[in-house]
């Protein structure tokens, strides 16, 4: 495949993003068609940094998504749990369960798994915005 051409085209449109005020270039076309190679000659030929933005942001929501899905595991077992008190827990999973039961208006989920978790935990916590306090 010769990506020559889509490489001088792009250092053609590079050259006119200069004076723009977002300076990028979007390059579209089907799959193998020599997009990604062009813009790594590109890069090699005139050191611009190249950021191949379709694979990175496919990597971190991918990552994001099995993160998050962990940690909603994570906290269905804490809202499963018989423990009255849980002696172990992330707090990461309890605001992303937190997060997710308010969303959906699980007030009852909220009120079940922080009855499990230590009240000065709760009060702490700096990332909560809603004072959450039992009374």
């Amino acid at each position: 495949m010769n990506t020559n051409g889509y490489a001088t085209n792009a250092i053609k449109m590079k050259d006119s993003a200069s004076m723009m005020y977002f300076r990028l270039i979007l390059m579209v076309g089907p799959a193998g068609s020599g997009k990604t190679s062009a813009l790594q000659e590109v890069s090699a030929r005139t050191s611009a940094p190249l950021v191949n933005v379709n694979l990175e942001l496919s990597r971190r929501m991918l990552d994001l998504t099995e993160r998050k899905r962990a940690l909603l595991r994570e906290f269905e077992e804490y809202r499963e749990s018989k423990q009255k008190r849980l002696k172990i827990f992330r707090l990461e999973a309890v605001r992303a369960g937190f997060k997710k039961a308010w969303q959906e208006r699980g007030y009852a989920t909220i009120a079940a798994v922080a009855r499990k978790i230590p009240e000065n935990v709760l009060q702490e916590d700096p990332s909560s915005s809603c004072g959450m306090t039992r009374r």
